[in-house]
């Protein structure tokens, strides 16, 4: 049925807004409709009063129906929630979960802890499990491993917090039962505050359970640390020792700390430096055994005090280690005959590399900074020769298989870049910083086919960075770039990029994206990661 009302003059139709399911009469005043024009005769105007009272009385019973329906519709709805609920919680009591025997469950709590030190949160586990239900509550409580973590940080030692301490780190401990411990002591750096802190209860309860210490983090005025005397020849456990050890009153504390001398199984040392003037681990006030660490972390002192602590460490597998100046005295040959892994942080004028003998060395990493912002290597010698480098892997004979090489204040120029890694050309994994990653697929792209055949020819993994700024040579030439540095190697099958918010745009606008698609598509490993190794894109 048409129920277009048409214009009887000019013949313009407009539908109505009646559903054409539901038939509606036709008006009686139909051609008064679309002219304006007002009731000529008494018999329109009253056939029109009549029709438009039919028509509402007919709209208030229509309104009453929805009315209803919609009240039959909401209690249809909360009907269906209800039964949704009660379906979910049907589908609890036969999920797989609840088959997962409790000693699993339990491995499963401890992995799911925060890394530490963590401050313990009734949002974060190990409390958070207790307020799902009663079972895991029970499975929480009676696994020790989750109780083993222990955290003291410094704040007013009034007796509330005094009370708040005592009652966390009693209930830690007999939750966790003999289970080895890891704790982190975080004192003040006012030495005001020192002597008040030094007295507080939770320091010797702890202590006195210094026989299950396996992991230590220290972070302590040594007037404070002392206090902790009562721990000597009960290391027997510890494996990880984490030391920022400083020296807060004025007067003289040069009295050797020996508490920490004798621990037969430790294992890793790291050595923090807040404040330099008073090292006193260093220097061994604070004396700490070495002749048996396989795991080494130095932040940041000259390589004279450097030189002095690997002399100690004979048997050092890891190295991390930061310079701030290169003394000009010279120094020993230091000879680490199991250490695979070396990482170092040291100025762009280091040559402290040709001192290092380290014939198991597999993996390096070398961040280079430059004091001088002036400075620029503009020697005839590249960076890998000069810095001693290069004289390190001969001397040293081993097979360096993996290299992560960052440069942030671009000091090193594509000549530098270049011949270090034709000196190296065992590499199988490399691993670069934004600008390096550019000049690297710059001189892929600009070597006019000559890529030298000791360039890179073993290498099957790349890490490439995108930060910040633009990457200035990738552009669209990153695939026939890219493509040059995989077809003169022939062995590349994995390709990460690292990156971070800014990076990603860049990436997205100049199409590297669709680019690595098609790399992943001809076989290779393709991902695109954040600086966490998340995986930040996924590429298809």
């Amino acid at each position: 049925m048409d129920t277009s009302i048409s214009c009887p003059n000019c013949g313009f139709s407009t539908p109505t807004v009646a559903n054409s399911e539901y038939a509606i009469d036709t008006s009686p005043v139909r051609a008064l409709i679309c002219s304006n024009l007002p009731p000529a005769t008494t018999s329109q105007l009253n056939a029109a009063q009549q029709t438009l009272q039919e028509a509402q009385r007919y709209l208030r019973d229509v309104d009453e129906n929805i009315s209803q329906m919609d009240a039959a519709l909401q209690r249809l709805l909360e009907k269906r929630t209800a039964l949704q609920n009660y379906v979910e919680a049907h589908k609890g009591v036969v999920s797989s979960l609840r088959k997962v025997p409790n000693e699993i469950l339990s491995e499963v709590f401890v992995h799911a802890l925060p890394p530490f030190p963590f401050k313990l949160s009734k949002n974060r586990a190990p409390l958070l499990f207790e307020r799902v239900c009663k079972r895991w509550k029970d499975i929480s409580r009676s696994t020790p491993a989750l109780w083993s973590y222990i955290s003291l940080r410094y704040h007013d030692c009034n007796i509330r917090n005094i009370e708040r301490d005592l009652k966390y780190i009693s209930t830690c401990l007999a939750r966790s039962g003999e289970c080895p411990l890891s704790i982190s002591i975080v004192g003040p750096t006012d030495f005001r505050l020192a002597a008040r802190y030094s007295e507080h209860p939770a320091l010797a309860m702890l202590a006195a359970q210094s026989e299950r210490w396996r992991r230590l983090i220290l972070r302590l005025p040594m007037e404070v640390a002392r206090k902790l005397e009562m721990v000597k020849g009960r290391l027997s456990l510890l494996s990880s020792l984490d030391l920022d050890i400083y020296q807060l009153a004025n007067e003289d504390n040069t009295a050797v700390f020996d508490a920490f001398a004798y621990a037969p199984k430790l294992r890793h040392l790291e050595m923090s430096s807040v404040f330099l003037a008073q090292d006193v681990v260093a220097n061994g006030v604070f004396a700490t055994p070495r002749q048996g660490l396989t795991s080494l972390v130095v932040d940041y002192r000259d390589s004279k005090v450097i030189w002095g602590i690997l002399r100690d460490c004979p048997s050092l597998v890891v190295l991390e280690a930061a310079i701030h100046t290169d003394n000009e005295a010279p120094l020993q040959d230091v000879k680490l005959q199991y250490l695979q892994s070396l990482s170092l942080t040291l100025p762009s004028s280091s040559t402290m590399h040709s001192m290092l003998i380290l014939p198991a060395l597999t993996h390096a990493h070398f961040m280079i900074l430059n004091p001088d912002a002036d400075a620029r290597l503009e020697s005839a010698e590249p960076w890998h020769v000069l810095s001693g480098l290069d004289k390190m892997l001969s001397r040293s004979r081993c097979i360096l298989l993996k290299l992560d090489l960052w440069d942030n204040e671009s000091h090193l120029r594509e000549f530098d870049l270049v011949n270090c890694l034709k000196a190296i050309p065992s590499l199988q994994e490399l691993i670069l910083c934004p600008t390096l990653s550019s000049m690297l697929l710059k001189y892929a792209l600009y070597s006019g086919g000559t890529i030298s055949e000791i360039f890179l020819p073993n290498i099957q993994e790349l890490v490439l960075s995108v930060r910040n700024a633009q990457p200035i040579h990738w552009l669209q030439a990153f695939d026939r770039s890219f493509r040059a540095l995989a077809g003169h190697s022939g062995l590349i099958r994995s390709l990460k990029i690292r990156t971070d918010e800014d990076g990603l745009e860049i990436c997205e606008e100049l199409g590297i994206f669709k680019i690595l698609g098609v790399l992943k598509s001809e076989g290779m490993c393709v991902k695109v990661v954040d600086h966490d190794e998340n995986v930040a894109v996924v590429i298809l």
